[in-house]
């Protein structure tokens, strides 16, 4: 399976919460094109949560084939405003060509990822990287997957919950992925041990970015070579 930057981090965070690996990830260094709007103003920052206890780590990353450009951002620890504690909050923001490529690239994050079969392979890729022996190691039986359907959010949506069930803890992750007009836009919500993740959270901090989106074209900034290239 190619595992895309923002499923690698989807991953690593699910042993995270388990407490068997660091959920921050390195983004990869990459100089969006001259005229790219500033992603970094279009993911979730500290601001758009009730607390955080800020950036693990930010950057542009290597987009999917045929996108432009690519923004991510990971929050440490953070609480929604219902109250829900959440071990990290991932956002990703892409631009592609046209509206047509970013359905396109939806219709594959589903048959990849999102699909019986995409779960199948994901499941098995966080097992590969789970300790081989002693308390933590984890088979295919610890992991429970929602229905996944759309969020009613943007231009097309996907959502769905994974659960991840190790001796008497439990862990969810809600994974949001949509599209608006050209932007692709993935939300992965981990939650802390033995507390329930609702979806609507993930659609609500979506629904942020989605604004952030707005805000941001609104003002005309850009980055690359033709602008001030932006850290969140």
């Amino acid at each position: 399976m190619r595992v895309r930057p923002r499923t690698a981090v989807a991953l690593v965070a699910t042993i995270a919460v388990l407490g068997a690996a660091d959920a921050a990830f390195a983004a990869t260094t990459v100089n969006p094109p001259a005229g790219t709007p500033n992603l970094a103003q279009m993911v979730l920052a500290p601001a758009d949560l009730a607390s955080s206890d800020g950036v693990a780590a930010t950057g542009y990353i290597t987009p999917p084939q045929g996108f432009s450009a690519a923004y991510a951002a990971t929050l440490f620890l953070s609480v929604t405003s219902d109250g829900v504690k959440y071990a990290s909050v991932t956002s990703e923001v892409a631009v592609a060509p046209a509206l047509s490529d970013a359905t396109a690239h939806l219709a594959y994050e589903y048959s990849h990822y999102y699909s019986p079969g995409g779960r199948r392979r994901f499941v098995r890729a966080v097992v590969k990287v789970s300790p081989k022996h002693g308390p933590d190691h984890l088979t295919a039986r610890n992991f429970a997957y929602s229905g996944v359907g759309p969020a009613g959010i943007g231009d097309g949506s996907y959502i769905e919950t994974l659960t991840l069930h190790e001796h008497h803890r439990r862990v969810q992750q809600v994974y949001l992925v949509y599209v608006t007009g050209i932007y692709y836009i993935y939300v992965n919500l981990a939650g802390t041990v033995n507390e329930a993740v609702p979806q609507r959270d993930a659609v609500a901090l979506g629904r942020t970015v989605a604004a952030h989106i707005v805000t941001v074209l609104g003002g005309g900034g850009t980055t690359g070579a033709s602008g001030t290239a932006g850290d969140a």
